[in-house]
């Protein structure tokens, strides 16, 4: 999924693929309730995410299902598909 260049607010629990959010793009959390995106691919984040609950009674979470850190073989910022994580 890519979000466009705009501000998206996030006000419903979504299960993703792919999640990018673009330069000039944000992601924001709705700070009024508990929010989560559970995605299956790589979360690759150019512009903004923005997860600011209102109170400690919130909680907002960005979950990477299969994520492999440990398939991370240094020296590049370019996602691959092998190494599903949070960019």
């Amino acid at each position: 999924m890519l979000l466009p260049q705009a501000d998206v607010l996030l006000d419903v629990d979504v299960q993703v693929g792919e999640l990018t959010i673009p330069a000039g793009g944000t992601l924001r959390f709705d700070p009024l309730a508990s929010r989560t995106v559970q995605a299956t691919g790589n979360v690759v984040v150019n512009g903004t995410l923005q997860m600011r609950p209102s109170s400690a009674s919130h909680t907002h979470t960005v979950r990477v299902a299969n994520s492999n850190g440990a398939a991370i073989i240094g020296g590049g910022k370019t996602p691959v598909a092998y190494a599903v994580s949070q960019w």
